[in-house]
């Protein structure tokens, strides 16, 4: 409702803060929502990253109020690319506390324990902290850092999380009421119709053509697990007997494309693996409607959005127990599969299923439509407005 004041009973929120440091555009239809429902006292607070450029592109679109500040993040992701814990950024923007206290909010939305979550802790504003971390990905944490969480987690008055993997360690790790956490709050971007309709148009199992298709879509660093993707491809191709035959397609770009070009080429498959680099993300959709299987062999992810992009596209999915939307995405022998990304034996069989029978395509890629429907915008700015609402109920207003 925009009529500038949301709350909870008495309570009112006339001015809520989100502090965002980077988005790209999956996040704007459901900051557009949720300035629709509370008005002209939402504003967004971002930083301007002039090295990303999807950020960038998404950095004007829609029509959420924004307040772009001046600075820079310090990243450290060794350990991230390579699939063994978070990246740590520091943001180094010392003019975000001044306009953050010049929109004087009632309540603060911030993105997990960052820099800008404990300058508004330390400013004193009611918070509401959105989390995607699960137990696995925060397995290497620091002492140091964990104990910062505690302290925040102590002034928040809920948070948003995007699935049961990070309530459960929310709930586990800090002791936060499963009444205080919302679940649901993050969405892919929708296709486009035009795309949608030639899906249901072509998708069916007698029209299913030879080869059958997998995709991959993720950045080529260890951290996604495209080594084991063609250690299970090489296990597959020696198969016997196989129906049909079968093809890879690989989108993405990254510091290991050139080793897994050579890697395929070594162990046999370079006719059957298709590299195409970095597809923009408005681009994407066309070769998800083109392709049969989704298979993401990541080892270390918080929700990857790739996942319900492909089931959007009602494609089957063959995701690892390390995505944190497994347990949320997934229904075993229904949408398809989770799998250890290491066993590539295992994965080998998975894909050989698709291959033997193909009408496991048609039936698991309307079950992944089927599942992945409740994750769209207005469903996601409804978690943050019951999110915002039970927050206003915890504090206490002051004229």
């Amino acid at each position: 409702m925009k009529d500038g004041v949301y709350g909870s009973k008495d309570m009112e929120l006339d001015r809520v803060t989100y502090l965002l440091p980077t988005y790209t555009r999956y996040r704007v239809a459901v900051l557009d929502e949720i300035y629709k429902r509370i008005g002209d006292g939402f504003t967004v607070i971002t930083l301007r990253e002039r090295s990303l450029i999807p950020e960038q592109v998404a950095l004007y679109m829609g029509s959420f109020p924004r307040r772009i500040v001046r600075g820079r993040p310090l990243v450290f992701d060794k350990e991230f690319k390579a699939g063994k814990g978070n990246s740590a950024r520091v943001l180094l923007t010392p003019e975000m506390p001044f306009i953050l206290n010049s929109l004087r909010p009632r309540l603060v939305i911030s993105e997990a324990f960052s820099t800008w979550t404990i300058t508004a802790a330390l400013l004193n504003y009611p918070l509401v902290i959105y989390w995607e971390g699960t137990h696995y990905t925060e397995r290497n944490i620091k002492p140091w850092k964990s104990f910062i969480r505690h302290l925040i987690t102590k002034q928040t008055k809920a948070f948003l999380v995007n699935g049961y993997l990070s309530k459960k360690y929310l709930m586990e790790k800090f002791g936060v009421q499963e009444e205080c956490i919302f679940e649901g709050g993050l969405c892919s971007e929708p296709p486009p119709s035009q795309v949608i309709t030639s899906v249901n148009r072509g998708r069916n199992a007698q029209s299913f053509a030879e080869p059958v298709k997998f995709i991959f879509c993720g950045q080529l660093v260890q951290r996604k697990g495209p080594e084991h993707l063609l250690q299970a491809v090489a296990l597959l191709n020696k198969r016997e007997n196989l129906p049909r035959d079968f093809s890879i397609l690989i989108l993405g770009d990254g510091s290991d494309r050139d080793a897994l070009k050579h890697r395929a080429e070594e162990l046999g498959i370079a006719n059957k693996v298709a590299f195409r680099g970095f597809i923009q993300p408005d681009c994407v959709w066309p070769y998800y409607a083109e392709s049969d299987v989704f298979v993401l062999p990541t080892l270390h992810d918080n929700w990857p959005l790739v996942v319900p992009e492909a089931m959007s596209m009602k494609l089957p999915v063959l995701l690892s127990r390390y995505a944190g939307n497994s347990y949320d995405l997934v229904r075993e022998g229904e949408n398809g599969f989770i799998f250890e990304p290491t066993d590539h034996a295992r994965l080998a069989d998975l894909m050989a299923l698709y291959i033997e029978d193909v009408s496991l395509i048609e039936k698991h890629g309307k079950r992944s439509a089927e599942i992945v429907s409740r994750y769209n915008p207005a469903s996601a700015a409804d978690v943050y407005l019951k999110a915002i609402d039970f927050a206003a109920s915890r504090i206490e207003f002051k004229p």
